[in-house]
This record gives C-alpha cells, sequence and structure tokens, in this order.
C-alpha cells in the first residue's frame, strides 16, 4: 500500500516537473 503511494507521488512529481519545464521553455 504505502509503495503506491509512494510510486504515485513520484510519477506526480516527474509529471509537473516536466509539464513545468514544458511551460517554461
Amino acid at each position: 500500500m504505502f509503495k503506491i503511494l509512494y510510486n504515485t507521488h513520484l510519477i506526480f512529481c516527474t509529471r509537473i516537473v516536466y509539464i513545468w519545464e514544458r511551460g517554461i521553455i
């Protein structure tokens, strides 16, 4: 359970950073 939440949190963070960088560039 905790590992699933941790994995989704990592995917969520990396996706936000990706969109954020695309928005700036």
